[in-house]
């Protein structure tokens, strides 16, 4: 089983028994913030279904009519996903202004606390793994996993506060508050996830400097290279298809030419950046 995908079936069984544990017990105490919570985590959950089957989908072999592979694949099933998330929390809305307001019970905060810890192990888990195998989808579970940390130590307040209703009334509406400002926490992920999929799907690529002068850096140390014009990586969901202009001496052979330009493109394709496409344009170096 390859590292990535090992990795977002362990998120996946994690976000299972988050969801369970969150939604069963805000159904038995009919605590509101908490199955507003759980929603979230379900949204982290759909995100973990999406990134398993796009993941799969997206290393399917290339063909005559996708010569570049299936990588873009993902951004659709991401784009589904956003639009789930988004019906998720509108509906979360609308039962949480329908609801009575309910004394929450404060034996809450030991589930809740350790509904915080898993989640927060879970979290370090992905965030480590993604920057190790420099892999996007995984970073992207990292940062649903930090939110949903968030959203429960909003509910983790919530119950805290919610005691303090006998000393001052206006407490008594900490559970509704503390729902809706989850749930519009989850509008934002659907909205956000549809924003950037759309961008991806039409085509989109990498814009982040380090990675790019990291990779400038790596083709430079190869003594025939002089320089590097440019580099364009697009984007293709778990890869890159990069185009690559690099300046060499104009007193090469077209044979030596071709043989930098293959061995480059070997060490581009087996380096940790994920490229899966390689295009190198050799241009002549200027002295003038």
């Amino acid at each position: 089983m390859k590292p990535v995908f090992k990795t977002l079936i362990i998120s996946f069984l994690g976000n299972c028994v988050l969801v369970i544990l969150k939604y069963v017990v805000g159904i038995i105490t009919n605590t509101q913030v908490l199955l507003a919570d759980a929603i979230h985590s379900l949204s982290d959950l759909i995100t973990d279904v999406v990134a398993i089957i796009g993941s799969k989908m997206s290393y399917k072999k290339s063909d005559i009519k996708h010569p570049k592979g299936y990588g873009r694949i993902q951004y659709v099933t991401n784009l589904i996903m956003g639009v789930v998330i988004l019906l998720l929390s509108i509906n979360i809305i609308k039962t949480v202004v329908l609801s009575n307001n309910k004394e929450i019970p404060i034996e809450l905060t030991f589930v809740i606390s350790v509904v915080i810890i898993i989640k927060y192990i879970l979290y370090k888990y992905i965030y480590m793994n993604g920057l190790k195998y420099n892999d996007n989808i995984l970073k992207a579970s990292a940062k649903e996993s930090k939110s949903d940390v968030l959203s429960s130590l909003c509910s983790l307040f919530v119950v805290i506060t919610s005691s303090l209703y006998k000393y001052c009334g206006i407490f008594k509406y900490i559970d509704k508050v503390g729902a809706l400002i989850i749930s519009l926490f989850v509008l934002r992920t659907g909205y956000k996830i549809i924003k950037e999929s759309l961008s991806l799907v039409v085509g989109e690529v990498e814009n982040d400097d380090k990675v790019i002068s990291d990779i400038a850096g790596m083709i430079k140390m190869n003594k025939d290279i002089i320089d590097v014009d440019d580099i364009v990586l697009e984007k293709y969901g778990m890869y890159y298809s990069g185009v690559f202009k690099i300046v060499v001496s104009k007193n090469l052979s077209i044979e030596k030419g071709h043989s930098i330009s293959k061995k480059l493109k070997s060490e581009l394709l087996n380096s940790k950046y994920n490229i899966k496409y390689v295009l190198i344009h050799i241009n002549p170096y200027n002295d003038n």
